[in-house]
């Protein structure tokens, strides 16, 4: 990608969202809501990872709100059980894919009476519900963030079926979004445009180039840090990991102490407020796309007064790379994974991991829970035994996929609702490791000149 291209994309994605100073405070609750999106994690695990690692001693908990398919009719069900039992100072709304009924876009939708007046009902009805949505969290108490729905992909070659139409169906919905943060004064986090842009951008020059998954819908580890950006720039977090000046200037967000300047050496100790924020090998793609290292994720070391020359970079006695005195006046540490304060943070993301894995499982049994058992009053684990036995007794053939579908239910189900308390308290615990495992502690940089 040259540099106009991503000069553009950069001047684009800044110019989305409204700024705001809605940055979330220790303590708080905060509930993600929404669809499969949000379900899946992606996007706010990383805001979770972010505030984890730049504000740690921040206590900030995000709850996992998404149920894959819903509506925001659905949504409107399940907010006492599944989203206000949490008590959030915030929640995050993000709804639409769902709303704007994919088979009214299908191929054979052009036959369907009325269609486009059932178009219309479907986004009048998501305005409606979302709006009751908004209405009903502020009645209880909490702050809310609007999050506009992110792209249907349906402009590059991929072999999932493309329903013409939908993308734009969402734009409308992304409107009625900002509407609502204008009557209701609340930030507005705008996915839609940033991902249509950048999408845009990159099929300039690879037509087949998509920051969507290839079902067409849901975005990869790609479009899930692309939303994570978008967010946090709408809700201003600090910009910096640290400032670390050593001769000119004052730190930032760190402390510098016991500088010793010798003939060939340089030494110093730095007690930072903040660790660098993780990434991984599948989110470099995205790092090619948006400005998240230089204006998000920046711990950098100046030094000034250094003698013409090569010096070896050690902290804590472990060597970190060796640098000229030039690129020691402006050196991204958050860039380098083999400091302390970077393998720190990749604890951080491993505990962040381990909670994930269980927030799924717990999340897909929650959604089975109200999607399918709570419809037929079924509430507790010894109706949910009695339910599946009582179905599969039905299904004579036990060579047909609907048996099969329901045995494959039945043992992913009833395991984790079954242990559904020891996976909520293990969740709490790895909660409380991560923000232990997060505390900075100080550093000892030593510079020692090669030539």
């Amino acid at each position: 990608m040259n540099k106009l291209i991503l000069t553009v994309i950069l001047f684009c994605i800044s110019l989305t969202g409204r700024a705001q100073s809605n940055v979330f405070k220790n303590g708080d609750q905060v509930c993600f809501i929404g669809n499969s999106i949000t379900m899946q994690g992606g996007f706010h695990h990383n805001i979770a990872l972010f505030y984890a690692t730049r504000y740690p001693k921040s206590k900030v908990r995000i709850f996992n709100c998404g149920i894959s398919g819903n509506h925001a009719a659905n949504v409107i069900a399940r907010l006492d059980s599944d989203i206000l039992v949490h008590h959030p100072n915030w929640s995050v709304i993000m709804l639409g894919m769902n709303d704007v009924r994919r088979d009214f876009y299908s191929k054979d939708s052009v036959n369907v009476p009325d269609i486009e007046k059932k178009k219309q009902w479907a986004l009048d009805l998501y305005r409606k519900n979302y709006e009751i949505i908004i209405q009903t969290l502020l009645k209880n108490g909490s702050k809310i963030i609007l999050q506009t729905p992110s792209i249907y992909e349906e402009s590059t070659a991929l072999a999932a079926e493309v329903f013409p139409g939908r993308n734009n169906a969402l734009k409308i919905c992304a409107g009625y979004i900002r509407e609502f943060g204008k009557k209701y004064n609340l930030p507005v986090v705008d996915y839609w445009y940033a991902m249509q842009r950048v999408n845009r951008q990159i099929q300039a020059t690879d037509a087949s180039a998509t920051i969507v998954g290839k079902d067409r819908e849901h975005p990869g580890n790609v479009g899930h840090l692309i939303m994570s950006y978008q967010f946090l720039r709408t809700t201003q977090p600090k910009p910096m990991v640290s400032s670390i000046n050593i001769g000119h200037g004052k730190s930032v967000n760190c402390i510098v102490s016991q500088l010793k300047r010798q003939a060939r050496k340089v030494s110093f100790t730095v007690l930072e407020n903040s660790l660098p924020f993780p990434t991984t090998t599948e989110q470099q793609a995205a790092l090619k796309l948006i400005a998240f290292k230089d204006s998000l994720n920046k711990e950098v070391l100046n030094v000034s007064a250094l003698s013409p020359g090569k010096y070896r970079l050690k902290i804590d006695g472990y060597d970190v790379g060796s640098y000229s005195e030039s690129e020691l006046k402006g050196l991204n540490l958050a860039l380098l994974s083999n400091t302390p304060q970077y393998l720190q943070a990749k604890k951080v993301l491993a505990l962040f991991q381990e909670s994930w894995k269980l927030e799924a499982d717990y999340r897909w049994m929650r959604a089975y829970a109200i999607g399918r058992l709570n419809a037929r009053k079924i509430y507790s684990v010894p109706d949910a035994e009695i339910y599946f036995a009582g179905q599969l007794q039905k299904l004579t053939d036990t060579t047909s996929v609907a048996y099969k579908n329901l045995i494959g239910e039945r043992d992913k189900y009833l395991p984790v609702a079954k242990n559904e308390r020891q996976m909520l308290a293990r969740m709490d615990q790895l909660h409380d490791m991560i923000y232990h495992e997060n505390q900075p502690v100080p550093h000892y940089f030593e510079l020692i000149k090669l030539n």
